[in-house]
């Protein structure tokens, strides 16, 4: 949930080479997953193309943007 806005989409789906998202049970398909909490992991990646979702960004680079600490919380509708 790292630096994702807040409310309706408050979740990323990473890019992530096959191999290494079935060691993280398709860990990178996380937004996919809060659409459909029941769903198993095993059937994020099909559920993410039928939705026509894309990743976000890099599963590598999102974790290194987290070394540059806590971010200042954006509540929406509020300056």
């Amino acid at each position: 949930h790292y630096g994702c806005p807040l409310g309706g989409d408050d979740a990323w789906s990473l890019r992530l080479p096959r191999p290494l998202a079935l060691a993280v049970l398709h860990f990178n398909h996380h937004a996919t997953h809060h659409r459909h909490p029941r769903l198993g992991w095993r059937h994020l990646p099909r559920q993410a193309r039928l939705d026509g979702r894309h990743p976000d960004a890099a599963w590598g680079g999102m974790l290194l943007r987290q070394l540059r600490g806590p971010l200042r919380l954006r509540v929406p509708g509020r300056a």
